[in-house]
């Protein structure tokens, strides 16, 4: 079967990659994961996008699931001339330990949205709690919500209009956004 390779850069080295493939006919491309035995971590020590993180002009990271989520928001924010927001990948809809202590050092983010895929806007809510009740953020965190226009798997890639939509809808992580986002599942 043919297939990508996208490599995770980390530091100018790749750390970690992630394979999708293509087929005729075929809706979505399969994700081929990484052997075990060479990265027993999985994908949870890395997040796809990390150097651009580090480059001095990012104010904002939008934490999103997928390399396919990455690619075409980082190719509309280019397009709307905004290249302190920057895309990057955690792998499906959790943030790991070490994801969160990457984006926490990270001294010039200012804000960090969390934006899930629309079956995952809980627990993009969910992480965002978390990552408040464990570390001490400076950043404003908040959340992104696709709208279900594609169905109930709808992701940024899959309509980058809505998305964009949602990420200028986004609010910030407090109680009150808390209890709204609980009262509407």
């Amino acid at each position: 079967e043919p297939y990508c390779i996208f490599p995770v850069v980390e530091l100018g080295m790749a750390g970690y990659y992630q394979g999708r493939t293509y087929q005729d006919g075929v809706d979505r491309p399969t994700k081929r994961f990484p052997n075990k035995q060479l990265f027993p971590e999985g994908s949870a020590g890395h997040l796809y996008g990390f150097d651009d993180l580090r480059l001095p002009g990012t104010r904002c990271v939008v934490l999103v699931e997928s390399i396919l989520n990455v690619l075409s928001l980082k190719k509309r924010f280019k397009q709307q001339g905004t290249p302190e927001i920057v895309p990057a990948s955690c792998w499906q809809s959790s943030v790991s330990k070490h994801q969160w202590l990457t984006l926490v050092k990270a001294r010039h983010l200012q804000e960090v949205c969390i934006f899930f895929d629309h079956d995952a806007t809980a627990k993009a809510w969910d992480a965002a709690e978390q990552m408040l009740k464990r570390y001490n953020t400076r950043f404003r965190l908040t959340i992104a919500e696709m709208p279900p226009t594609c169905g109930p798997t709808t992701d940024p890639n899959d309509d980058v209009e809505s998305a964009m939509q949602a990420f200028a809808a986004r609010r910030c992580f407090n109680k009150m956004n808390r209890m709204i986002a609980r009262l509407r599942r």
